[in-house]
């Protein structure tokens, strides 16, 4: 039986291990979805994520002194490839997390995110559904639906909120 730990993830913690050699670990991506290799962690790493640097604030006494601490459009980066990672290693298994990589983007891309579930069976598309509705706000996401003309999904969207 394989033991889980129950470790207190916070935003340093995840952010640390991107902000300390960001061009190694967006280079090592697959291997790190793999390791980790559980759906609810990876939410909890891509909300967990920042622009900040925090080798550069919290930890700026290491690496010689201050400096810019925001390195703008790391999130949206991070998101943006762990995708087609996520897509590539498993879709319906990481569902919750392709869904959760739009949101956690500036601006969250709610009508690209009401299409990562369109493949999938209409049990699973309901949860993911049920799973975006859970991160985003309902009005924003029936607005996206309305705006995409797809009235049945906006009708599912009214339903399950």
């Amino acid at each position: 039986m394989r033991r889980r730990c129950r470790c207190r993830v916070n935003r340093i913690d995840v952010n640390i291990v991107l902000d300390h050699a960001p061009a190694a670990f967006m280079a090592d991506l697959p291997e790190f979805v793999r390791q980790v290799d559980d759906p609810d962690l990876l939410n909890l790493f891509a909300t967990a994520l920042c622009d900040e640097d925090v080798t550069k604030s919290m930890y700026a006494g290491m690496d010689g002194g201050p400096s810019e601490s925001k390195r703008l459009g790391k999130t949206n980066a991070v998101c943006r490839a762990l995708r087609p990672v996520l897509q590539l290693l498993g879709p319906q298994r990481y569902m919750p997390t392709m869904l959760t990589t739009p949101v956690c983007q500036s601006p969250a891309d709610i009508p690209g995110t009401l299409q990562l579930p369109s493949p999938l069976d209409s049990e699973a598309r309901d949860a993911a559904l049920m799973c975006l509705l859970y991160l985003s706000d309902v009005d924003t996401v029936y607005n996206a639906a309305l705006g995409m003309d797809d009235l049945p999904l906006a009708l599912v969207v009214a339903q399950r909120s």
